[in-house]
Formats: C-alpha cells, structure tokens, sequence
C-alpha cells in the first residue's frame, strides 16, 4: 500500500510539471486551446492522483503521517521532473534519435 501511495504522488508530480507552461518534457502545444487542455488535464490528474496518494497512506499511517508524507513525496518528485525535461528537451534539439533505436543499430 504505501509502495503504491508513493507511485501516485510521484505521478502526480509528473503531471503537475507536465502542466505547468514552462515544461520541457513535451514538445510545445500546436495551438493555445490545445496548451490549454493539456493545463488542465495535468492539474486535475495531478491533484486526483496526490489526493489518492493520500488516501492510501492515510489507511496505512493515519492522517498526520499520511498528510506529511504526501506534502513530502510530492514536492521532491517535482524537484525530479526538470531534469527529465532537460534531457529530453536537448535529445530533440540535437536530433539524437531514441535509445531503443539507436541500440538496434548496434545489434
């Protein structure tokens, strides 16, 4: 159960940063509607997915614990995303193409 808790809040730090305008992961949106729902759709499931975190440490640890972890878990998992987003970010600059890809090449 809290293996599980600690999934949610790091996915729902991931769909947080997904929904935040700055955002490197994800190439930029075609149009403003579109940037617009993907705003959305990261807030609402990033929220749904920290309160489901919480639920589930709450049955495991009980509220004061379950709340303190959830405000741990999810902060320093965001702290993660901006790398990722770097990373993939300057793969697609650079034009490098996918691991899987690249290691067939190899085989």
């Amino acid at each position: 159960m809290l293996a599980l808790a600690a999934l949610c809040c790091l996915a729902a730090a991931c769909c947080l940063y997904l929904a935040a305008p700055n955002q490197l992961l994800l190439p930029p949106s075609a149009s403003p509607a579109a940037a617009r729902r993907r705003h959305r759709a990261g807030l609402v499931l990033g929220t749904l997915l920290a309160l489901l975190g919480l639920v589930l440490w709450r049955q495991a640890l009980g509220w004061p614990a379950a709340v303190s972890a959830t405000l741990v878990a999810v902060p320093c998992s965001l702290s993660l995303c901006p790398f990722f987003g770097a990373y993939a970010f300057s793969r697609r600059q650079h034009g490098l193409p996918a691991r899987r890809a690249h290691a067939r090449g190899r085989a």
